[in-house]
């Protein structure tokens, strides 16, 4: 039954994103009254799903209703995206709920991120979301990092400079490698995706 349910789901999802096209520009102006810390896994082709790393983003509701995505990106740049505020209630990894916010790149497919379920409020009447962008882009600069300068670091660095709650360890390797890689076979052509693959596999296993 649980199975069926996820079946249906994610073609809601694709019959969604398909309808609604490419993410729109963050359009608010208006100051963030909560936010939400995502995560998404980021994959390599090559390794057939056996290893991958976390990303992480803050998602942020701002007073008119309207939510956008904030991520500091592999390119070194804070990015604001905006979404729907579009929701499921879903089992993650079978025991875990997870809440599903779907956003779609222009030109660069479609990402699912899992949402913390209550997120926290912002009593900083005075930010907004390009405020919040910019704050981001001032403490993590451009030389983006997989390990010591990434995604997890900028929005914990974030949500502590507003006075909320950041966990220690959200910047952990724990944290950052979502899994343990499995060995990959030997065959595997020494191509960008392989050389992806043996990067996160050495970061993983530090």
């Amino acid at each position: 039954m649980m199975i069926v349910a996820q079946i249906l789901l994610l073609g809601f999802l694709v019959i969604f994103e398909n309808t609604h096209g490419a993410a729109r520009r963050c359009s608010s102006n208006q100051p963030v009254s909560r936010v939400f810390p995502l995560r998404r896994r980021i994959t390599f082709p090559a390794t057939t799903g056996s290893c991958y790393l976390s990303h992480s983003g803050l998602l942020l509701e701002m007073t008119d209703g309207k939510a956008c995505v904030l991520e500091y990106s592999t390119d070194g740049n804070a990015r604001l995206y905006g979404v729907k505020p579009m929701y499921f209630s879903f089992p993650c990894n079978w025991w875990k709920e997870c809440y599903i916010v779907s956003q779609s790149y222009s030109g660069a497919g479609t990402y699912r991120w899992s949402r913390d379920a209550t997120g926290y409020e912002v009593n900083h009447h005075s930010i907004t979301p390009k405020a919040a962008r910019d704050t981001m882009q001032r403490i993590m600069g451009h030389h983006y990092h997989m390990t010591k300068r990434n995604s997890h670091q900028a929005q914990a660095n974030l949500r502590k400079m507003w006075g909320l709650p950041a966990e220690d360890d959200h910047t952990s390797k724990r944290s950052i490698c979502s899994c343990v890689p499995r060995t990959l076979s030997n065959f595997l052509p020494h191509d960008e995706s392989y050389n992806a693959y043996q990067m996160v596999k050495r970061a993983c296993r530090k």
